[in-house]
Parts: structure tokens; sequence; C-alpha cells
């Protein structure tokens, strides 16, 4: 029974000792770690450079103009995507369009120009309590 026992104990030290971990162990722990990490990002950056994987460009964004809760769950949002506004119902569970408005013109012509300021001049009087119309 003795015997068993000085057996068994030696058993516990030899076990004791085998998992103890010497300084070459920790080298090549720390520099596997170090690997892997250094496996992923390379990997990263690789799939980043080759497929793509890009913030998209100016001109392929989409614009929040503007939005509006509705609800707990539910808003209305003004977008802007290629020069074209929408207009778009958001719930939890799907986004539908509910109106798209012509593509914006890129640039005024004359005609545009002088109704503008002329809806300005109209404008400004009003306000001044003259009518435009008065003059």
């Amino acid at each position: 029974r003795q015997s068993v026992c000085v057996g068994l104990t030696e058993n516990v030290k030899q076990l004791r000792v085998s998992h103890t971990m010497e300084s070459p162990d920790l080298i090549r722990l720390t520099a596997s770690l170090i690997g892997i990490v250094a496996v992923l990002l390379i990997g990263a950056w690789l799939t980043r450079r080759f497929t793509g994987w890009k913030r998209p460009q100016q001109a392929d964004s989409i614009d929040i103009i503007s939005s509006r809760r509705l609800g707990a769950r539910s808003s209305i949002a003004l977008i802007e995507v290629a020069n074209t506004r929408l207009v778009v119902g958001i719930s939890p569970t799907q986004i539908n369009l509910l109106h798209t408005f012509e593509p914006l013109p890129t640039q005024l012509d004359d005609r545009s120009e002088h109704n503008t300021r002329r809806f300005q001049q109209q404008l400004t009087q009003h306000l001044k309590g003259r009518s435009p119309h008065d003059s």
C-alpha cells in the first residue's frame, strides 16, 4: 500500500514538472501568436487590395437629405441617389419606395435664374408690406 502511494506521488511530481513552461516554449508560443495575427492582417489587406473592398466613391454615394420619425419603430426619409431624390418609408422589417422626384437639374438656365430673382424680389416686397403690383 505504501509503495503505491510513493509511486503515485512520483507520478504527480513528474506531471507537475512536465506542465511547467520553459522559456523556449514561451518564445515559441509568442512567435506562433504573432505569426497568426500577421497572417490575418495580410489576408485582410490582400482582400481589400484585390477584390475592391473599398468605401464607395463620392459619385456612388447615397445621401440622407432628411429623416423624420413617425412612431416608435417607423420613419420616413428623403434620400438622394445618383442625382435623384427618393422618399422611402422605413419599418423594422422593410423599406418601401413612396415617391420618386425627377432628377435635379445640374445647371440652371437663364430663364430659371430670372424667375428666381423675380420671386426673391416679390417675396422681399411682400414681407416689407408692399404688394409687387403697387410700384
